[in-house]
């Protein structure tokens, strides 16, 4: 039976902050290419750079939306922009997940980003800690973020859910009944 959990939505829209970083520059780069070129630029030349402009926000914009947790039997499914991780339940560690603020838990904050989307007030995908611990995050609102660390002492799984206490007792239900078929 597959349970689907409800992702909190972030604050403003994270597109309109990919949108002034990517115009803005291009917007410099363009009036820098019409001051310095002599005599003057053909006329078409924005045409295609705003193109193509345009179809990477709107791409980036799609993977934005694409977020979702789904807990399968044993299996923890999560779609966060262009990263998806499915990780067994076995191979997580609920004994030691908890709800937690990343302002009051800094060593759980994103810092380098190694294959996701970070945008204020959003993080999507593979990033690592300050001491390099892997995270794997859909984070839409820092304050009440799920941390599911792995048994395996390495990787992390940072989740902000609307109610995570209900994910953490299903993975807590799972790992029991793993428990008792040994």
């Amino acid at each position: 039976m597959i349970r689907r959990f409800d992702i909190i939505e972030p604050d403003g829209d994270p597109r309109l902050a990919l949108a002034l970083w990517m115009f803005l520059p291009a917007v410099v780069v363009l009036a820098a290419v019409y001051i310095l070129v002599k005599p003057t630029p053909p006329p078409f030349l924005p045409i295609p750079i705003v193109a193509v402009m345009a179809l990477q926000i709107v791409m980036i914009g799609r993977w934005i939306e694409r977020r979702q947790v789904e807990l399968d039997d044993d299996l923890l499914r999560v779609q966060a922009g262009s990263g998806k991780l499915e990780i067994a339940v076995t191979d997580l560690d609920p004994g030691h997940a908890k709800v937690l603020s990343l302002a009051e838990h800094p060593e759980f904050k994103p810092f380098m980003r190694t294959g996701g989307l970070a945008l204020p007030g959003l993080a999507l995908g593979w990033f690592r800690t300050r001491k390099l611990l892997r995270l794997f995050c859909l984070l839409t609102d820092r304050q009440r973020v799920l941390m599911l660390p792995a048994r395996d002492g390495k990787r992390v799984v940072l989740l902000s859910l609307k109610r995570p206490d209900e994910l953490l007792a299903a993975l807590r239900a799972a790992d029991d009944r793993r428990a008792q078929q040994r």
